[in-house]
């Protein structure tokens, strides 16, 4: 057998091998499935992890792979391994990364790539043995970044944008869109001409309103303001948090204060709703929310239970009025376990998303929660794989 069906065997074996050499066997099943041949230290590298391994297995294959093992065949060419750390722009607009194998370096690009809505054009080029990705803003600074500290060499050009972006972050308040107290008016600064503009004088709903159309810098003023004992530290919390990265909040007297301001100032809102306490969690954030003025003609709850084992809940949507369809004065929607058809169709956009916890999401649910943003986790955090829940 070839080392390259060994290593491609055992990257199966989930619960047998450690994660770390796991994720090192995944990132060869990857460049074998993109036909490209292990470097001279991956080969070496790769023989350690299946001599780890080798008796698991030859008991999985039924074979004794020992004599695979001691003279090893290897079904692609082995590549000379590259020894220079290197960044160049080349063809013009293509940033060209090379590095000897490091396993983290190309964890991180992976997980970069994973993120960007045009991950395909980040490419490992066996040809010249090095990653490619496209000449941007973006990507100058991920590929700056990665490389920062590790002694590699930057061409002149690359050298050249790295000093722009940071220039330009230096002076943020000349280029950046910027939320700012102009003349007693609230306003964005250096906002595109498509942009809307802020309707409040209502500083903390400016800030929220800025942050929902991407703007999360401030002027020294309005950051006094939410740095100030007039706003919760929850809040200020949240308000500094990544708009795309999920936000957790204890159900204690202070984590509901801070979700009442959060949903009063961030609608409309999603509540997800977790199989088993429906009654018991839906009325409590009813309770949330009319507490904060939200009259209960604005909600719509978009699922039922069976009538066996459900009744007192369907009764209470029915009878409370709760059963009607999305409309222009929809502030708030409740779902549970599986992602409605009305939802989409309805075309709402929800600024918040609120988690109260379940224990498996339906994967419709699941994609169109991932990498939302304001997602909150109401409750006490508990692992799921892929998404993290919450359980009050």
């Amino acid at each position: 057998m070839y080392v390259e069906d060994l290593v491609l065997e055992l990257s199966r074996m989930w619960g047998t091998v450690n994660k770390a050499d796991m994720d090192i066997l995944q990132s060869f099943t990857d460049q074998y499935i993109d036909s490209t041949g292990f470097t001279e230290k991956q080969s070496v590298l790769a023989l350690r992890i299946l001599k780890r391994y080798e008796n698991s297995l030859s008991y999985k294959l039924k074979i004794n792979i020992a004599a695979f093992l001691e003279n090893p065949n290897f079904k692609l060419k082995i590549r000379k391994s590259v020894m220079s750390k290197s960044v160049d722009i080349v063809d013009g607009n293509i940033i060209q990364v090379k590095f000897p194998f490091n396993e983290n370096s190309v964890k991180a690009i992976r997980e970069f790539k994973a993120k960007e809505h045009y991950s395909t054009a980040i490419v490992w080029d066996k040809d010249s043995t090095s990653w490619h990705f496209p000449l941007s803003e973006q990507n100058i600074k991920f590929v700056a970044d990665l490389c920062s500290g590790e002694s590699f060499t930057f061409c002149e050009d690359f050298q050249n944008y790295i000093d722009n972006i940071e220039k330009i972050i230096e002076n943020a308040e000349k280029y950046a869109p910027m939320l700012s107290i102009d003349d007693g008016d609230l306003k964005i600064l250096n906002s595109p001409k498509n942009m809307p503009k802020i309707d409040t004088e209502d500083i903390l709903e400016a800030v929220f309103q800025a942050r929902n159309m991407g703007v999360t810098l401030w002027d020294d003023n309005i950051n006094t303001f939410l740095n100030s004992t007039y706003i919760d530290h929850l809040v200020q919390k949240f308000l500094k948090n990544e708009t795309t990265k999920e936000f957790s909040l204890e159900p204690t007297e202070m984590g509901i204060s801070a979700l009442k301001t959060i949903i009063k100032y961030n609608g409309p809102t999603l509540i997800i709703i977790p199989g088993g306490s429906e009654y018991e969690k839906t009325t409590h954030m009813i309770d949330i929310l009319t507490g904060i003025g939200i009259p209960e003609k604005n909600m719509s709850i978009l699922f039922r239970l069976p009538s066996e084992t459900g009744r007192k809940f369907n009764d209470f949507v029915k009878n409370r009025g709760l059963n009607g369809p999305i409309s222009s004065e929809t502030k708030v929607v409740f779902i549970s376990a599986k992602l409605p058809k009305p939802l989409l169709k309805s075309g709402i956009k929800f600024n918040t998303i609120i988690n109260t916890g379940y224990a498996m999401a339906h994967y419709s649910l699941k994609e169109y929660t991932k990498n939302h943003q304001n997602f909150i986790n109401f409750g006490t955090k508990v692992k799921a794989q892929g998404f993290n829940f919450a359980q009050l």
